[in-house]
């Protein structure tokens, strides 16, 4: 996995982990423009709140399409960042029920502990219930308050997985609309970052769902319409970190070293009072070290495997020093009595024997 500086560089750490917020003060109302919604669901983006801002999105895609239609440049720019938010909420809410679940054996633990010492296991247990109900009903007050989203997805149960799917769905289409655009106008810069972008996505959501083959294809397709060099370098991070998932790191160095030169080249280009280079000149020495690391690994291998096959032929070395001569005869037949390999010297002996007549 990545160490906390590259992780920094490539993908921004969670702060304020907030799955189920309070209703939101700032809601905008039916006869809010569409411009005006648009930021707001960048601006709750932006605060890591991702299911207010799916929640913003989904109202602006659904006049979007009224308006412009399911093709049109209007509606991928609306619906990918709508689907980047529903993504980013199925790994908040992923990590909250790993917490969620943790903390839960940690009072069954606990629990069981204080009945083996405490005299007084009866009490501790009906108080311990009490609380539990009581945080029940928070979580569900909470629930039925902030998750909207699910209500528009139609479900009181969602799982991250089908979050992921829903956000997957979104981000296939706009790739598909992009990619026909693309065709008709293929020197479009624009368009071509607006595509990579896609696959890159559709890379992220692949990977958390453990589909790595999949991923590494899609990282591969973004990194065909790339210009941007950090992107480029998170690319071909993202498929050698696939391929270790997969057991073939042996297969992950010239990513890596991809990844390196164009950390490399993109650092050339910044000044030294840019407070970017420093997460840049981090994240580089990170992708270094890995290399390293393979390298080192590849090169014990390689003495293991020579180690192997000299002392191979070491055990079939004659005592004089020098490999016998061995002849490889036709494969044993019934009734045929000679070995299948013989040496030369006991060959030539036997070949003097007068035979019987």
């Amino acid at each position: 996995m990545l160490t906390k500086s590259l992780q920094f560089f490539f993908h921004h750490p969670l702060q304020n982990l907030k799955v189920f917020p309070k209703k939101m003060q700032d809601e905008p109302s039916s006869q809010t423009p569409l411009s005006e919604r648009i930021q707001l669901a960048k601006s709750k983006y932006d605060a890591r709140l991702y299911n207010e801002a799916a929640d913003v999105y989904v109202d602006c895609v659904d006049e979007i399409i009224a308006k412009y239609g399911d093709t049109s440049m209007e509606y991928v720019d609306v619906v990918l960042p709508y689907s980047v938010s529903l993504f980013r909420y199925a790994q908040d809410l992923a990590k909250l029920q790993i917490l969620k679940k943790a903390n839960e054996i940690a009072m069954q633990r606990e629990r069981a502990e204080s009945k083996a010492n405490s005299s007084y296991s009866n009490v501790i247990s009906n108080l311990s219930d009490e609380e539990d109900d009581e945080e029940e009903e928070e979580e569900e007050e909470n629930a039925e308050e902030g998750s909207t989203v699910r209500d528009k997805l139609n479900s009181d149960d969602t799982t991250p997985e089908e979050l992921i799917n829903t956000a997957w769905a979104y981000m296939d289409s706009v790739r598909g609309v992009v990619s026909e655009r693309l065709k008709e106008d293929p020197q479009n810069t624009s368009l071509k970052l607006k595509l990579a972008k896609a696959y890159a996505n559709l890379g992220d959501m692949d990977s958390e769902l453990e589909q790595f083959d999949i991923a590494i294809q899609d990282y591969k397709s973004a990194l065909d319409y790339l210009q941007d060099k950090p992107l480029i370098a998170d690319m071909n991070v993202q498929i050698a970190i696939c391929l270790m998932y997969l057991g073939r790191e042996n297969e992950t160095l010239p990513f890596y070293e991809a990844a390196e030169q164009a950390l490399k080249d993109y650092s050339i280009t910044l000044q030294d009072s840019d407070e970017s280079k420093q997460d840049v000149l981090a994240s580089l020495e990170d992708i270094r070290i890995r290399i390293e690391e393979i390298k080192t690994k590849n090169k014990e291998k390689i003495d293991r495997e020579l180690h192997q096959q000299f002392s191979g032929v070491s055990s079939s070395t004659g005592s004089s020093g020098t490999e016998k001569v061995v002849h490889i005869l036709q494969p044993k037949r019934k009734g045929d009595k000679r070995p299948l390999e013989v040496d030369s010297t006991t060959q030539e002996e036997d070949s003097k024997k007068p035979r019987k007549q």
